[in-house]
């Protein structure tokens, strides 16, 4: 498993310019696999449903780096500021890495068989990616019982045979 970014510029294996430049490329695609799934579950829980559209990269030196597929205006900014207590440094990512991101984080696995997927960009129902939703339920189980059971869920929701 690869190391998050977050811990490795918390060991100092990385340097803080070369995470910045590391966890996004040219078209602000994230390498979503170096995003700390603990530091995104901390951000959730401090923004408590506040305004977001932000994925957090990195936390360090009470600077937190957040992507963003859209601008923030100043008044949303603060609101965000004012609930992480921290300063705040945004970087362009595109919204499909977002999109994913946010699949990761609000996808319960006991209830995808009949969950709609909302864009949380537009609020419309979302197109559904199998291959991807598949993996995600599978990723959040933690015994192979839950895993079968996530696959037949899955199976069910797109009438596999």
């Amino acid at each position: 498993m690869i190391q998050s970014l977050q811990q490795q510029v918390k060991t100092r294996s990385l340097s803080l310019e070369d995470a910045l430049q590391t966890i996004t490329n040219e078209e602000g695609i994230l390498n979503l696999d170096l995003v700390d799934t603990e530091l995104s579950s901390r951000f959730l829980k401090q923004l408590r449903g506040g305004p977001s559209l932000c994925v957090p990269l990195l936390h360090w030196q009470n600077c937190y780096y957040l992507g963003s597929p859209r601008s923030i205006d100043a008044e949303q900014l603060q609101i965000i500021k004012h609930k992480l207590n921290s300063d705040i440094n945004l970087i362009k990512i595109d919204e499909i890495s977002y999109r994913k991101w946010y699949r990761q984080q609000h996808i319960n696995h006991k209830t995808i068989a009949t969950a709609k997927l909302i864009n949380p960009l537009t609020g419309e129902i979302d197109n559904e990616d199998i291959a991807e939703l598949t993996q995600i339920t599978v990723d959040q189980t933690d015994n192979q019982i839950a895993r079968v059971k996530a696959l037949i869920a899955s199976a069910v929701r797109y009438r596999a045979s």
